[in-house]
């Protein structure tokens, strides 16, 4: 993995550059004197939903389209 370092005061200029970089697994080193902050992408990756990958593996229950029971609608406030 590459690194780059960056002065705080060049960040507003080449932001989109640094956050291009990052996204790419650049590791971006900003610095201002003593503070230091590191830029990185995340590290999960949203994952792809395959939409019937698995068909039969959920069914409803049969009572799901039932009328609920009316000490339903009350809850722990009613």
């Amino acid at each position: 993995m590459s690194t780059v370092t960056v002065d705080v005061r060049d960040l507003p200029g080449k932001l989109s550059e640094l956050v291009s970089l990052a996204a790419s697994g650049t590791e971006v080193i900003v610095q201002d004197g003593t503070t230091t902050a590191k830029l990185v992408a995340p590290a999960l990756a949203p994952r792809k939903v395959i939409l019937g990958m698995h068909p039969g593996s959920m069914t409803m229950a049969p009572d799901f389209n039932d009328p609920l029971p009316d000490d339903f609608w009350g809850g722990a406030f009613g």
